[in-house]
């Protein structure tokens, strides 16, 4: 079983309170029309999350949401409908959630507004 598959679990579950405030679940629809499911660590602002897609260059995950594309998100054990898309200027969103994490040169922020 991996990690991603295990910390999914885990948010899914009462135990989710032990993962911390700051980690969730994207689901999508890919273009293939898999559901794609993967835990993402997040900064919130008010209706707005933004993910940074760590390690973006070897991932394919993000591209999904080049354009404004559905998605949900699982918070506090329900899911919530949103739309997703990369947005370079909701970096400072994330930067002020975590100062101390290194950004990389070239980051990809997906910005999720929620319903």
């Amino acid at each position: 079983m991996s990690a991603n598959t295990v910390v999914h679990r885990l948010l899914g579950s009462p135990l989710a309170p032990l993962l911390g405030r700051s980690l969730t679940v994207l689901r999508y629809r890919a273009r293939s029309g898999a559901t794609i499911s993967l835990p993402v660590q997040y900064a919130r602002a008010g209706d707005t999350l933004v993910v940074l897609a760590g390690d973006a260059g070897r991932k394919t995950w993000w591209r999904h949401f080049t354009a404004p594309a559905p998605v949900e998100v699982l918070l506090g054990g329900d899911w919530l409908a949103a739309t997703g898309r990369l947005d370079p200027s909701a970096g400072d969103v994330y930067r002020r959630a975590f100062p101390r994490r290194a950004v990389p040169p070239a980051p990809r922020f997906v910005r999720i507004d929620l319903r």
